[in-house]
Formats: C-alpha cells, structure tokens, sequence
C-alpha cells in the first residue's frame, strides 16, 4: 500500500500481523500497532531535510502568535538558531515532525528583534540552513 503525504513524497504502509510500518527512501520512519494506525492519528517524519519550512518568516510577536514553527523535519534533528554575529541563541534535539519555537533563548529569555540565522542536521548528514527574522 502507498500513501501521499503533504510533507512530500511517497509513503509504502506494510501491514504485519500486529503493526504497520512506514518508510521512504529506505528509512523506517514509523512502526506503530493498530490501534494507533486505526486512530487515525500518528507522526510522519520527513525524509530528509529539503522541504523543511520555518514560518512565519519574518516572525511579528505582535501579529503572528507565539510560536516560530520549524515544519517537515526527519528524526534525529538537531536545530540551532545562532545570532548574525554567530553567538548560539537556541538549541533543540526535538522528536516531533513539526516543531515550535517560542522564540526563547538559551537561558528561557525572550530573544531580540533582528536577523538570525538557523542550522538542521540529522543523524543522516542532511543539512539545511536559513534565516529568519524577528520582530517585536
């Protein structure tokens, strides 16, 4: 069985006696039993780190909430945000396929307006950066 998915791409679904198993490209991305699968509801990670997206871009406190979300994200990813002087600001390993941000810094403070500059990796060796800019 094959499934599409907005993260992209073509999921293979093999069902097992007792549990389904997901995967793209070679990867296992899900194993989970039926009743999770028959809830309708589970995580899909995303195969690799090309269609990450981190929105909204520029981030406005005022207008857009609060949360910086970091989309379309593999297992194992790391994501450090870094100021434009190169200082660490933020660091996450987190286990989610959408992940958000309330735009904190290392030691929990609110972080200043201004342009920062954000690395993913994974345990796969892919990378992507980007930049994003924060208004208050």
């Amino acid at each position: 069985h094959f499934i599409g998915l907005s993260g992209g791409g073509t999921y293979q679904i093999t069902p097992s006696d007792d549990h389904y198993s997901f995967s793209l490209k070679d990867r296992m991305y899900a194993d989970l039993d039926h009743d999770i699968a028959d809830a309708d509801f589970f995580t899909v990670f995303a195969a690799d780190l090309e269609a990450v997206r981190v929105y909204p871009n520029p981030y406005r406190s005022s207008v857009d909430g609060d949360h910086i979300i970091f989309a379309n994200l593999t297992e194992d990813v790391k994501i450090r945000v870094f100021s434009i002087t190169g200082e660490l600001v933020y660091e996450e390993e987190p286990e989610v396929a959408n992940y958000f941000w309330d735009g904190t810094n290392l030691n929990g403070n609110e972080i200043a307006s201004g342009m920062y500059f954000f690395v993913i990796s994974n345990l796969y060796g892919d990378v992507t950066t980007g930049k994003i800019a924060i208004i208050k």
